[in-house]
């Protein structure tokens, strides 16, 4: 539970920080830039692809494997792909605004520091990865404590002394790319470059498949909700706002768990048992947080509530999908596992896209997460029992008809 916690708080601290900063920015700077966080939120989805074909999915075959070149490769590899996705959001920052039909003058220079901070974070994050699995998650805390309370005090701080925009930008993110750098060539030692990167995708299959759709979902769902007005707009974004870190931070109990399976130290009594007390916690603070902020943000209360009643019940699936399906992608079935997943986002994301009311994103978001609890809990109970703690197959029949 330790390591849960201390690798769960990185997380929350690496998506926290940019979160209260917008919510600051949009008194210091302009009260406009808290939407920023909507604005970019697709491109968070891409990032954590990347990150998943490039890191954990590296660091998950360098461990299964004893594959020592897998990781620093993948990294490498992740650098040069990572920033030709960079470049092409700073090329067409001004159509992708326009696109999910918000305003271009008002929005374009955060913007562009969110799509940088963001390509920043992805290197940093790469960086963790690598220091989780190799169990030093004491040290990667305390890099991302530093680099945090960094970004955040240059960043708020430059905005109450100077109000020009390329100061404040500027400053920023020249102090945390030489952290995020330092630390990530700080990992690096004698290898010899793999471009294999194949099997790569074949341990993370569910989650990239998941985070492509999630792209569409939010790039294609925000642009239709955005267009039903002001007060929508406000109610989404509130309720991201105030949930979006602690959904970062249930990685967390995927990542613990996939670190245990690599190592054969998998205990599925004990880690639903972890995931249910971590779940409790970020709830706990999800419901502290609306109560606590929605009059200051001038949320509609009704609309408000809806998007936040089906956050609240997606986090009640958590030991579930992120506690047992890392087992069922790494030791039951990736296949079966990335097609229920692929079919889950598929349904929330035609429902995002093409049903014609305001909150489509937040319906797909409900339809999709129950969809997906039903099949894994059917493979759960269907062909598996606990044994001492274990998951063990019930007999050979069970297994075959699943």
């Amino acid at each position: 539970m330790k390591r849960l916690l201390r690798i769960g708080s990185s997380t929350f601290a690496l998506s926290i920080v940019p979160i209260i900063s917008w919510f600051l920015l949009g008194l210091t700077v302009d009260t406009n830039l808290v939407n920023i966080f909507s604005l970019t939120y697709p491109v968070q989805f891409v990032f954590s692809l990347l990150l998943c074909i490039f890191a954990s999915g590296a660091n998950i075959k360098q461990a299964k494997e004893n594959n020592p070149n897998a990781v620093l490769s993948s990294m490498t590899i992740g650098l040069f792909v990572g920033g030709i996705f960079y470049a092409l959001l700073l090329i067409f920052s001004k159509q992708y605004i326009q696109f999910l039909n918000m305003d271009v003058e008002i929005y374009k220079h955060f913007a562009i520091y969110s799509f940088s901070s963001q390509f920043i974070h992805f290197i940093f994050s790469m960086s963790l990865e690598k220091l989780y699995f190799e169990d030093n998650d004491k040290i990667a805390y305390r890099h991302s404590l530093i680099f945090n309370i960094m970004e955040f005090v240059v960043l708020i701080g430059s905005s109450l002394i100077v109000k020009n925009d390329f100061v404040i930008i500027g400053a920023t993110l020249t102090c945390i790319t030489i952290y995020a750098l330092v630390l990530f060539f700080k990992q690096f030692h004698k290898f010899k470059l793999n471009f294999n990167i194949l099997t790569n995708f074949k341990y993370e299959s569910t989650e990239i498949f998941g985070y492509l759709l999630l792209i569409g979902t939010y790039f294609f769902g925000y642009s239709n909700a955005f267009e039903a007005g002001t007060e929508y707009v406000t109610a989404i974004n509130f309720v991201a706002l105030i949930t979006d870190a602690q959904w970062d931070s249930c990685n967390a109990m995927s990542t613990v768990a996939k670190i245990d399976l690599a190592n054969g130290k998998y205990d599925y009594k004990q880690t639903i048992k972890n995931c249910i007390k971590y779940t409790s916690i970020i709830t706990a603070s999800s419901i502290l947080g609306f109560f606590g902020l929605f009059k200051l943000y001038n949320v509609n209360l009704k609309l408000g509530l809806i998007c936040f009643f089906v956050e609240l019940i997606d986090f009640c699936y958590n030991p579930i999908i992120y506690g047992f399906e890392p087992f069922v992608q790494l030791e039951y079935s990736a296949f079966k596992n990335t097609v229920i997943s692929t079919t889950s986002y598929v349904v929330r994301f035609v429902i995002s896209t093409f049903v014609p009311i305001a909150l489509c994103t937040v319906l797909g978001q409900f339809v999709g997460g129950v969809f997906e609890l039903l099949c894994l809990l059917f493979i759960r109970f269907k062909v598996y029992r606990v044994k001492d703690g274990k998951l063990v197959k019930k007999d050979a029949k069970n297994a075959n008809n699943s």
